[in-house]
């Protein structure tokens, strides 16, 4: 699940004006199964998100429903991952819990306002709690004196803007696949008969790139070769799409390769080249759209935590 889950709940809660308890993993030392920033909403009936399974989201839950019982506005637990919980990652947690109501209404529908861009900050004192949204992204930050503690984190992390092109077979299998995790899927076709209320029909497509949301990653799957050639070409041009991956064979790398060097120029072809993986999906054997909606959705993930253009795959680098 990711942080988007838990706000939701939260702000539905909120909305009927019943009770909720947002948990937090604030710091982490060592191993643990989730990061910093990971959040948890548990209400009386109903939790969403999650801060790593297990015996840890058990307590963590279990102390959501004391204070949902007690009434406390926050407070910060430290929780050591070993056997004496069940656990083996050795590693230490710290949980902030905080309680929400009616007040946090307007922050809670101005972070889905925003698709779930930004920072949130709580500066928590005793017996009270504040917090705030702001637009940009900040590192996520735990700061404590012995009056006031305060966390600064990004509102989903991990969160990136996808430009999906093409609903064809794969695109219908990996556009609800891709839906499910910390991304803001924009699905885009040139087919009047494939609109729907999670496809925009867009022609010509390449507009959609002229207007790219900064260091998004674009994906490439249309019906059309000549199509995917003309959109990949534009994407790896512009300098704010981080990542293009591009249905097809090693062929069709080495045409868009000769198409980009005429174009470009060598040096800047080879560049940004770097920025493309074609035939992304290509690990597995069988070619269902399910299995390779799978596998590229692993490789966009890959590519959105920065590791692509670092750790070329030895495999692809003569494609170049």
């Amino acid at each position: 699940m990711s942080n988007r889950d838990a706000w939701q709940l939260a702000r539905d809660a909120v909305h009927r004006d019943d009770a909720v308890i947002l948990v937090t993993i604030a710091d982490v030392r060592g191993s643990a199964p989730r990061e910093v920033g990971a959040s948890l909403v548990v209400t009386e009936a109903a939790s969403a998100g999650s801060v790593g399974g297990g015996r840890l989201e058990w307590e963590a839950t279990e102390q959501a429903h004391a204070m949902l019982r007690s009434r406390s506005a926050w407070r910060l637990d430290t929780v050591v991952l070993n056997a004496d919980i069940g656990q083996c990652c050795g590693g230490k947690v710290q949980l902030l819990y905080e309680r929400l109501d009616a007040t946090d209404q307007d922050w809670l529908q101005c972070l889905e306002d925003n698709g779930f861009r930004g920072s949130l900050t709580s500066e928590c004192s005793t017996g009270v709690r504040q917090r705030r949204w702001q637009p940009t992204s900040q590192s996520t930050t735990l700061l404590t004196d012995t009056q006031t503690l305060t966390l600064t984190h990004t509102a989903e992390a991990g969160t990136a803007d996808v430009l999906l092109f093409g609903a064809g077979h794969i695109g219908r299998a990996l556009a609800p696949l891709l839906a499910t995790l910390p991304l803001r899927v924009h699905h885009i076709d040139t087919r009047d008969d494939v609109g729907s209320d999670t496809v925009e029909i867009v022609d010509p497509p390449e507009q959609v790139l002229r207007d790219a949301p900064a260091d998004c990653l674009v994906l490439i799957m249309t019906h059309d070769h000549a199509l995917d050639y003309r959109l990949a070409e534009a994407a790896l041009a512009h300098p704010g799409v981080r990542w293009v991956g591009l249905v097809g064979s090693r062929a069709k790398r080495q045409q868009l390769s000769r198409r980009l060097r005429r174009s470009l120029g060598p040096e800047r072809a080879a560049l940004a080249l770097t920025r493309l993986s074609c035939p992304i999906g290509q690990r597995i054997n069988s070619r269902s759209p399910g299995e390779m909606a799978t596998v590229i959705a692993a490789e966009l993930l890959y590519a959105r935590d920065n590791r692509y253009a670092t750790e070329q795959k030895p495999a692809r680098a003569h494609l170049a």
